[in-house]
Parts: structure tokens; sequence; C-alpha cells
């Protein structure tokens, strides 16, 4: 199996229905769908139980938070990839996964792009060919529903540290790359991304969880780097002397002398 789809939902039934008809729609079939939900109250349940294209598998059982239920799909998942789709969110075309699958091979996270979706707006944001440390530790990361990541990056320890409410996935990319693994960008846009999960709402939460990851796996030597390269994109050479130092020739006053002396003797001299 190549990949799996894995969908979580808690009390959102008008964005599992969103996006439950997104994945049925498929022109291709050739993946797994794996829904988790945690013990939802209106009605998730009972409309999974009427569908007519179910989820390979499929539970509705309380859990311990968002990346509680990833990490139960994540156990799961039988595909050498997975991408996650959480509900509300939707797949951005119905052959979208048939364009998708014969580029899953050989790179550990393959990143599309996404379509940010708000009730009567979108944009499309297309995401750099490479993607850098520097990308990362601003915030700005590949989108996770756009994203298939090799399962054996989060099966067994590699699952997503459930310490954290809001940024466990951020954490991940972070590690991903100080550990070496290859980001491939793959020119299709693969999801339609709704601006209305936790991390758009708790702005506050997610700065301090945020600078948390940052303080936990940034020694203070990748934290400067990270800080002067800032610098070199923003700071347009204020305190350039500050920043990168700068060599200053001190003549003794007896050369001075000399030289002033010289001078005056040569132009003398002349007349």
């Amino acid at each position: 199996m190549k990949l799996s789809v894995i969908t979580i939902n808690y009390n959102n039934l008008e964005g599992l229905t969103r996006t439950c008809e997104s994945v049925t729609s498929q022109s291709s079939r050739e993946f797994e769908w794996i829904v988790i939900d945690g013990g939802s109250t209106d009605g998730g349940k009972e409309y999974l139980e009427t569908l007519d294209l179910k989820p390979d598998y499929w539970c509705s059982e309380r859990d311990n938070g968002i990346y509680s239920a990833m990490n139960k799909g994540i156990d799961m998942a039988h595909g050498e990839y997975m991408l996650f789709l959480n509900s509300g969110d939707m797949l951005a075309s119905p052959d979208i996964l048939q364009k998708a699958l014969p580029h899953l091979h050989d790179a550990d996270i393959i990143y599309g792009n996404a379509l940010f979706c708000k009730p009567k707006k979108e944009r499309l944001v297309s995401y750099p060919e490479t993607f850098t440390l520097y990308h990362l530790w601003k915030g700005f990361t590949p989108c996770h529903q756009a994203t298939f990541i090799k399962s054996e990056l989060l099966k067994g320890d590699g699952r997503y540290d459930e310490h954290y409410k809001i940024v466990a996935d951020y954490k991940k990319w972070l590690e991903w790359k100080l550990n070496g693994c290859e980001f491939k960008h793959l020119p299709l846009t693969i999801c339609r991304y709704m601006l209305d999960g936790i991390s758009t709402r708790q702005k506050t939460l997610h700065q301090q969880e945020h600078d948390s990851v940052i303080d936990e796996l940034f020694s203070p030597i990748i934290k400067e780097q990270m800080e002067y390269i800032e610098w070199l994109k923003t700071g347009k050479g204020k305190n350039k002397k500050e920043h990168d130092g700068y060599t200053k020739v001190i003549t003794p006053l007896y050369i001075i002398c000399w030289r002033a002396i010289n001078s005056f003797i040569k132009k003398k001299n002349k007349t």
C-alpha cells in the first residue's frame, strides 16, 4: 500500500461531511482511508455508519486531543506514506491523489501546494523548491494537509509529542530537518485547507508552544545563526559594524609625521 489518508474529527459534523465527500469522490482508490473520531456527540459516528463508501478503518471513541488521535491513526496505517486530512479540509480536486501517487517514492517528506480558505476568500500558497532550516525557524512550514510523510518517520518512537496541544507537527518538521531528512517539492495543489483550526484560533498558546519547541531543539549557536540570517534579510545595513565587525588601520604617530614631512619636502623640491 503506497498511501494512508488519515482524518481526525471531533464534534465537527459539517467539516467531516466535506472531508468525507472529498475523499470518497477521488478517481483513484489506490490508498487506504482511516478516520479517527474522538467520540463526537454531534452525529459524527452516525454519519460514518451511513457512508456507502466507508473508511478502511474508523473508530469513534474518546482520545486525549489532536495528536492523540493522529497517533492512533498512525498506529493503524499500513501505507508507505501518510497524508493527514483533518475534518473540514478537502482534497483540491477529484483526481489529485491519482496525480500525486506516482510521485511518492524516495524522499522522506513530499510537500505540495495548498489553497488556504476562508468563507469568502482563498489564496494559493506555492511552497519553495527547497525548505531551509531558516524557513522552519520562522514558522514557515509545509501545509500538513498537503504533505506526504514517509510512514517510517512516524511509526514507533516517531509519533507526535502529545505534550504539545498545537505545535507537535511543527516540532516534527524541525526534528526531520535537523536529522537530515529529505524534503521534496511536488508542484501540485493538493488540498483546500480551512483556516478555522485550533492553531488559528488560539494564537497565544500557539506562540508559547512555538517558543518552547525552539528552546527544546535549538542550541544557542543555532539560534544565534538563525537570528543573524534574520538580520541579514531584514536589517538593511543598520548597525553593520556591530553585527559584522570591521577593520580599522591604526598608523603610529611617528609614521604619520614622517609621511607628512616627506610629502612637504617633495612639494618643496618641485617648486
